[in-house]
């Protein structure tokens, strides 16, 4: 699905997890298929990853418990 710029949801995201690499000073690039944790993201990095996950698409991702 795309959005009115013309970049699909798989795009979004992977925009967002290269900003977060770059906070780290990581520049790779980012494919759908990748680990997370393997192209450099902690696990706190990944609650900010779904954090603005929840913000980009204005979704809310329910508790895991």
């Amino acid at each position: 699905m795309l959005d009115r710029t013309g970049n699909s949801s798989a795009d979004r995201v992977a925009r967002l997890v290269r900003e977060l690499l770059a906070k780290r000073a990581i520049d790779k690039p980012v494919g759908q298929d990748d680990s997370l944790s393997e192209i450099g993201l902690s696990s706190l990095d990944i609650v900010n990853l779904m954090l603005g996950v929840e913000t980009e698409f204005a979704v809310k991702i329910p508790d895991w418990r």
